[in-house]
């Protein structure tokens, strides 16, 4: 017998316990040495579906997903018009997002799609317009869309095809024919285009509704106007008013108190809550899920159960919590919760919502709300992720004014906030945000100007900001991503004067401190027309003190007439065109222009 070479006995043991062939192993092994196949890249943009996202009050939202534009050098410009009318305005372009990963901790990472977003902002109400829009790419790929969309209409007041009348057990005066016997049994027997009338006087209870109103018939509860009519929770603990998963339900006029929550809406539809009292409350409107569409908040006193706001020694919930879309949320007065406002916790979202047409956690307006004494943040956009809009808030007496942490996708828009008084950081850019639009806001902390750990969002553009801190840096943060962008905003000196800029263009490994703008300029090309403001520019502002409580007439944050700040910004189409002077003015207010109302608006 005739033994076995030995390279045959080593190719027999390959082939029968590993399952190659000698052909294959070279395969694998010239695939090794062979030089890596470099990937192809797209830069040639091709055009996929325009999306109209849902309509607000005054604004209109779109996204246009694409393939290609590997190298993320694709624009969208916007154009719109009333419908009937001949000359076009510009909008702001659309935000680039363009598969940008966003860390979420022990989940699986966000992962974005490739597309435009972006929205048209301070339009008529219930108003038909006509939005174009127009991609072009250097490398290949333009196209132009045209869309019809309407604004929403404010919710009216409605005199109801049946007026039922509720009356407390301590009503004595002569009852109306048209009447429940109680509001257990209004709750119960109500029926689409109802209004209940409330009667001065308290009702003790919870309250479940299980009914639906229609869009043009919704159930409504209102005060009769003849006394406050109080709505009880039973033991504090419970809700006071339950409209889990049901649609067409308004509040009108009511006290409503002394509950868990005072209105739980999970999963709800065209909800309005308007010139109501919330107070004794974990939760003013609470929902912890992200089904809830169309809301419109509006008018009203919100007060929590937080003593003390500083230094955060409870959690006291949310006074709105607003996940979903398509939601006005406006003119309220909210205090002492945890959050003020929120879209977060509703859990993790799901990575299919990055490419789907419709998804919730986006389209959401958040404005001219009067927000103090939160023991968080001011305002939460947390987890949301295209089209978020935040403008002409107050917030004051917090320890965030607004938090993005992170946003998962973008745009998001701060726009003309005014902060004051942040214990910690008036922005709170934690956590890789990304898609932060940040335009004429003025914030006044009691620690840092200007903060984020780590310091690594992302896409981002920020334009006629005032940032002024108390103590250190006037900026201590930092964006890893060329596409962030820095020019026109002010900062102010703190009571250090070593200290002014450090900035980190890689997450906070390496740190640079800069003396004056223009070492901050050359350095990182950020801030060619930066402006240097203290609290001098004001007509009425000191550097706040952590946890001290102020109150809205110790502080006016309008310009001096001589301050660096006036006509010191730059032209955004869409939000400034109406400056006074030679240009925009930097920071939330316009020289010679009403400051805006915050917190319910006077009843005509």
């Amino acid at each position: 017998m005739i033994s076995p070479k030995r390279h045959d006995l080593k190719y027999h043991f390959l082939k029968c316990q590993l399952g190659f062939s000698l052909g294959a192993l070279a395969a694998i092994w010239l695939s090794a040495v062979a030089p890596a196949q470099q990937p192809v890249t797209h830069n040639a943009t091709t055009p996929g579906e325009l999306i109209t996202d849902p309509a607000t009050l005054q604004c209109l939202a779109f996204r246009w997903f694409i393939t290609g534009d590997d190298n993320g050098n694709a624009t969208v410009h916007v154009a719109y018009r009333k419908q009937g009318t001949v000359a076009w305005q510009s909008a702001l372009p659309m935000l680039r997002i363009n598969r940008e990963v966003v860390p979420r901790g022990s989940a699986q990472p966000f992962r974005n799609g490739n597309l435009f977003a972006g929205s048209v902002l301070n339009l008529q109400r219930d108003t038909t317009y006509e939005v174009r829009c127009t991609l072009s790419d250097p490398d290949g790929g333009t196209d132009e869309k045209t869309v019809t969309a309407h604004t929403r209409a404010v919710p009216p007041i409605i005199k109801g095809e049946r007026q039922m009348h509720v009356y407390s057990v301590s009503h004595t005066v002569t009852r109306q024919m048209s009447s429940f016997p109680d509001l257990q049994t209004a709750v119960r027997e109500c029926r689409p285009g109802d209004v209940v009338l409330l009667h001065t006087g308290t009702y003790t209870g919870n309250f479940r509704l299980t009914k639906s109103g229609t869009s043009k018939q919704p159930i409504i509860f209102r005060a009769a106007g003849d006394g406050e009519a109080i709505v009880s929770g039973q033991d504090g603990n419970g809700n006071v008013f339950e409209v889990n998963g049901t649609h067409d339900i308004w509040f009108e006029g009511l006290t409503i108190r002394h509950g868990f929550n005072a209105i739980k809406a999970n999963d709800c539809g065209n909800l309005v809550v308007r010139r109501c009292k919330l107070e004794d409350v974990n939760n003013g409107v609470g929902s912890h899920t992200n089904g809830n569409t169309n809301w419109y908040i509006a008018d009203n006193i919100i007060t929590g159960r937080v003593q003390n706001w500083y230094p955060r020694p409870e959690n006291s919930d949310t006074g709105i919590n607003c996940a979903g879309s398509g939601h006005d949320i406006c003119f309220n007065r909210i205090s002492h919760f945890w959050d003020d406002i929120s879209t977060d916790n509703v859990g993790e979202i799901p990575q299919a919502w990055a490419t789907a047409p419709t998804h919730p956690q986006m389209a959401i307006d958040i404005y001219n709300n009067d927000i103090s004494q939160a023991q968080d943040d001011g305002i939460e956009t947390d987890d949301t992720l295209h089209n978020i809009r935040v403008f002409n808030n107050r917030i004051m007496n917090t320890h965030t004014g607004l938090s993005a942490q992170p946003q998962l996708a973008g745009p998001i828009y701060f726009i003309r906030n005014a902060l004051y008084n942040m214990t910690y950081a008036p922005f709170k850019l934690h956590n890789y945000p990304t898609g932060l639009l940040l335009f004429h806001n003025t914030a006044l902390g009691s620690d840092e100007g200007f903060t984020s750990t780590p310091p690594a969002w992302r896409n981002a553009t920020l334009r006629n900001n005032l940032f002024v801190g108390a103590h250190r840096y006037a900026m201590e943060n930092g964006s890893p991503d060329p596409h962030t962008s820095l020019d026109y905003n002010g900062y102010g000196q703190t009571d250090d004067p070593t200290r002014f800029i450090k900035w980190s263009a890689d997450g906070g490994k390496t740190w640079g401190k800069y003396a004056t703008l223009a070492e901050f300029h050359t350095a990182t090309g950020h801030e060619a027309h930066g402006v240097v403001v203290n609290y001098n520019d004001f007509l009425k502002a000191a550097p706040p003190t952590a946890g001290k409580t102020y109150a809205p007439d110790a502080i006016d944050l309008r310009l001096k007439p001589n301050s660096r700040a006036v006509d010191a910004g730059v032209l955004l189409p869409n939000i400034n065109e109406d400056f006074a002077g030679r240009a925009p003015d930097i920071g939330c207010y316009e020289t010679g222009k009403p400051i805006p109302i915050y917190g319910p608006r006077p009843e005509r």
